[in-house]
């Protein structure tokens, strides 16, 4: 099998990394890092096992589960948008537990997500797992505004369909991962069918991610891996202390780009016919 096989294999089974990874033996890590093209040479003992799996894998198996999870879901998204949700509120806070994410053994779900407590906007969930969103810098949140309004000018002067958005606002990048809602600094999105009330339904066309000390791990790795396997089809990661901004073209699996910010660094999605200044905007930060 193939990567792309491989993708969709997963897709079509509605495994998650972690389910994939308990039946493969593989580290989810490195599953990540393969399907989200960090990896493209994997070791042939890796891909075996995971062909092992998912060509052997019961699409009938855990059927009514499945069926379950995906029931409770489109309910919760409706009472989401209806605001009745305080008794699945009440029962999603009594499994929250405190503390670092790191600590905690409890896999929370994208259900489980939308149903925490008020107040515990400003958190991401991975994997299963809640990691606190520090809040930004000046500098970081000047960055984030300044390039929300570059392409909100962008959008409007060419009468765009596309809708910028900044965090907080909730994206869930993969419908097939149920573990998974991330708050990308800016995202853009071309698609309205999959805007929701509150959140994104599926994969941005466009996400940047703002390098912070709390943060820069899981842009660089995790969250670089979870964009590529979803679908989005440019990823941005800007890097203010060193005056950087790392382009991933996933949609035409393009190696990345460094551009320093003295280069204005053109929108893929837009055939590159938006341009952005970072020079400019760090000079009026």
């Amino acid at each position: 099998m193939t990567i792309q096989e491989m993708r969709d294999r997963k897709r079509e089974l509605g495994f998650s990394y972690e389910h994939l990874s308990e039946l493969s033996g593989i580290p989810c890590s490195t599953i990540q890092k393969i399907f989200g093209g960090t990896t493209r040479y994997p070791r042939r003992v890796t891909i075996a096992a995971l062909e092992k799996v998912l060509k052997g894998a019961d699409t009938t198996s855990d059927h009514e589960t499945d069926q379950k999870v995906q029931t409770d879901y489109t309910d919760s998204s409706k009472m989401i948008n209806r605001g009745e949700n305080r008794d699945l509120l009440r029962e999603a806070g009594s499994r929250y537990e405190a503390g670092p994410a790191e600590k905690r053994k409890v896999k929370y779900s994208v259900i489980d997500y939308f149903h925490f407590p008020a107040g515990r906007n400003r958190c991401e969930l991975i994997d299963g797992v809640i990691y606190d969103m520090a809040s930004p810098t000046a500098l970081h949140q000047g960055m984030s505004l300044r390039l929300a309004a570059r392409f909100l000018a962008y959008v409007d002067d060419n009468r765009g369909e596309c809708r910028v958005f900044t965090a907080p606002f909730d994206v869930i990048p993969d419908l097939t991962d149920k573990y998974t809602v991330v708050q990308p600094d800016v995202m853009v999105v071309c698609d309205p069918a999959k805007l929701r009330r509150g959140y994104c339904e599926g994969a941005p066309d466009l996400v940047v991610e703002i390098l912070s000390p709390s943060t820069r791990r899981r842009d660089l790795m995790i969250k670089h891996a979870k964009y590529a396997a979803a679908g989005v089809r440019e990823y941005w990661i800007v890097d203010i202390d060193t005056q950087n901004v790392v382009v991933y073209d996933f949609e035409h699996e393009a190696l990345p780009h460094i551009i320093g910010f003295g280069t204005p660094v053109p929108v893929g999605i837009w055939e590159g016919k938006c341009l952005v200044d970072f020079a400019g905007i760090l000079a009026k930060l």
